[in-house]
């Protein structure tokens, strides 16, 4: 079974008219500046969902730094930003 994640309808993703890129979670109300390689990495969760594993590993692959986005991954505030779509292989066919 693939464990593939979705980014949560708790979280919305903007970018501000200052240029500021914005990751609000609607159930807290808070509301966190990020930078622009995480929003794009969340982004990527909005419409589809991926394996977080794999995902990070090809980041690696084409030498693309990813230990601020496993950091941001690994705090606690934000252990809610993805939800499980995990289906079985053969449920698919």
């Amino acid at each position: 079974m693939k464990k593939e994640i979705h980014l949560s309808r708790n979280y919305i993703l903007r970018k501000s008219l200052s240029d500021e890129y914005i990751l609000y979670n609607k159930a807290t109300d808070i509301k966190y500046t990020i930078s622009e390689k995480l929003h794009v990495f969340l982004s990527l969760f909005k419409k589809n969902s991926y394996e977080l594993g794999p995902l990070l590993n090809h980041f690696r692959d084409s030498n693309i730094d990813t230990t601020d986005i496993e950091t941001f991954l690994s705090r606690g505030e934000f252990k809610d930003i993805f939800y499980n779509t995990s289906i079985n292989e053969k449920d698919k066919s």
